[in-house]
Parts: structure tokens; C-alpha cells; sequence
């Protein structure tokens, strides 16, 4: 009873504080997609010396910032959720939650290591740099080959030359001929 009474006293006391961080939250959220863009541009503009060809330079810087904005946005953003709701559990107390959370996150990883096999694969493709969004490229273990049209943490979707949309999972991509740096 007594740690309620604390709780409810320091709210009322730093509330203000609490309310600046928060809507510090909500405006970082809402701007992270043009705020990651900014930095993967400039960061990738730093290591443009890489093409000789002016065109193909903007080509690639194109599709490697399209593909990064997307994963880095989506990270920041789960980040500042994490930051809230780990915020909220200190303010109500409720520290079993993180528990229950945990064991929750530990049982998916162990049942769904398939799943977790995915991820770990997106993340490669996408620091390694094998293909970026625009590519054409030709699977080892498929007998086709498409243009990519989104690279994700868990699956790529490429369309065929004859306009098929494929999803594949991540883990399924070892072996990608990318046509486009021929």
C-alpha cells in the first residue's frame, strides 16, 4: 500500500517530466522514417567513391537507402516502443511482466527456430549487401529469376520476368546470383 502512495506522489510531482518524455516519444516516432533516411543517405553517400559510373552510382545508392530505411525504421520504432512500455512497467510496478515477456520471447525462439533462422538470414542479406530492392537477381536452389521488390528481416518478394510475385523465406536464400552487378 505504502509503494502506491510513493508511486502516486512522484507522479504527481514529476509529472510534467513525464509528459515531455512522452511526447518526446510520440514526435520521434512519428519522424523516425524521414530521420533514418537522412542518416542512411548521408552514410551512404559517404562511401560513394565504391561505383565509377555516376548512374549507376545514384541506381545503387538508391535501392541500398530504400532497402536499409526501411529495416533501420522499423528497428528504431520497435526500439521506442521497448523504451515506453519499459517505462510504463517501471511506473505501475509491474516487473513480472518483463518475466512473463521474457519466457513468452523464449519459447517462440526454441518452437520457432525456423522463424528466428529467417530473421538472422534478413538481417545478413541486408548488412552483407547481397541484393537491394531493384535488383534482379537468380536463385541457385529455383529455377527462375526476378526483380526484387522488397527485402525484409523475414522474407524477399520477387517477381519473375513473366510478372509472378514470389515470397521467399530468407532462410530458403543461400545460394543468389545478382544479375544487376554483372
Amino acid at each position: 500500500m505504502e509503494s502506491s502512495e510513493e508511486l502516486t506522489a512522484w507522479i504527481s510531482d514529476h509529472w510534467f517530466l513525464l509528459v515531455l518524455v512522452a511526447i518526446g516519444l510520440f514526435v520521434l516516432y512519428a519522424y523516425s522514417g524521414s530521420l533514418m533516411n537522412r542518416a542512411v543517405r548521408s552514410t551512404l553517400r559517404a562511401t560513394d567513391d565504391e561505383f565509377e559510373d555516376e548512374g549507376v552510382q545514384e541506381a545503387e545508392l538508391e535501392k541500398r537507402s530504400t532497402t536499409i530505411v526501411s529495416l533501420a525504421t522499423t528497428l528504431l520504432r520497435l526500439g521506442i516502443i521497448s523504451v515506453f512500455l519499459l517505462i510504463l512497467v517501471g511506473l505501475t510496478g509491474a516487473e513480472w511482466l518483463l518475466l512473463l515477456i521474457g519466457l513468452f520471447l523464449a519459447g517462440i525462439a526454441i518452437a520457432g527456430q525456423s522463424i528466428v533462422m529467417d530473421y538472422l538470414m534478413g538481417i545478413l542479406i541486408i548488412i552483407e549487401g547481397q541484393f537491394f530492392q531493384g535488383d534482379n537477381i537468380q536463385l541457385g536452389s529455383l529455377p527462375w529469376k526476378g526483380s526484387v521488390e522488397n527485402v525484409g528481416l523475414r522474407r524477399t518478394v520477387v517477381r519473375d520476368v513473366d510478372g509472378t510475385v514470389y515470397s521467399i523465406s530468407n532462410a530458403e536464400l543461400r545460394s543468389v546470383a545478382n544479375r544487376t552487378r554483372i
